[in-house]
């Protein structure tokens, strides 16, 4: 359905596309949806992609002390990885505990924590998880899931988009021995190369990202993410 509703915004904004088979712009869509996540960072598990789907992220919490006393001491605060497209209601917390080898998985009650749309971030009170050691305490984690993502492109992406698919589109209607360089063919629009080096699919989808549209592609990264400490205890 969001492919459907996806290859519906395309047809509608960009012009000019060529006249391909349905399994091609389906097959061009699907690839050119992997793409876009993979240089934008929305790839941390197989498969995934920038649209509306669940995502789990595991925290540990190890430093929590149940022992001091101090405010808001079993406080757990989380700032999703996936930032964009938040559901905020879509959160499912389980607490996940090891001692030695013996496991135990609680689900944290929905009373227990909440999502701020304006701090953005997730705080969980494991205030009546946790209990006051007087040996080695167990391994502590959080598993955190919830939904995150787009049901349809941007608007801001479209552009990129149209020009995305005309290479996509050449690459997927070639065969094994032909069309390793763009050469547009009827009435496609011209993809021009920007240097004698440029000769591949890659190297013109590279190229064009460099040359037009980072900004334009940082709107929807997560790539800022990636080096940021986004579990604490407080």
């Amino acid at each position: 359905m969001i492919i459907s509703n996806i290859r519906g915004q395309i047809e509608g904004y960009c012009d000019c596309l060529p006249d391909v088979e349905d399994d091609v712009i389906e097959r061009s869509i699907e690839q050119m949806i992997m793409i876009i996540s993979k240089w934008t960072c929305w790839t941390t598990d197989i498969c995934e992609t920038f649209l509306h789907s669940k995502r789990t992220e595991y925290i540990d919490i190890d430093s929590i002390d149940p022992c001091a006393c101090e405010c808001d001491n079993n406080i757990v605060r989380h700032i999703p990885y996936f930032e964009l497209g938040i559901d905020q209601y879509s959160f499912n917390v389980t607490l996940i505990k090891r001692s030695g080898i013996e496991e135990t998985v609680t689900p944290v009650q929905s009373s227990d924590f909440a999502y701020s749309s304006h701090f953005k971030d997730l705080k969980v009170d494991l205030s009546d998880y946790v209990e006051c050691f007087c040996k080695c305490p167990p391994e502590s984690t959080l598993a955190i899931q919830y939904y995150a993502g787009f049901d349809c492109l941007p608007d801001c992406l479209l552009p990129f988009v149209c020009d995305m698919l005309h290479v996509l589109f050449e690459k997927n209607n070639c065969d094994c021995s032909h069309c390793q360089t763009c050469k547009p063919s009827g009435t496609d629009p011209k993809i021009e190369p920007y240097g004698s080096n440029a000769k591949t699919i890659e190297n013109y989808m590279s190229k064009l990202i460099k040359k037009s549209y980072p900004m334009l592609l940082s709107q929807i990264s997560l790539c800022h993410n990636i080096p940021k400490f986004i579990g604490e205890v407080i």
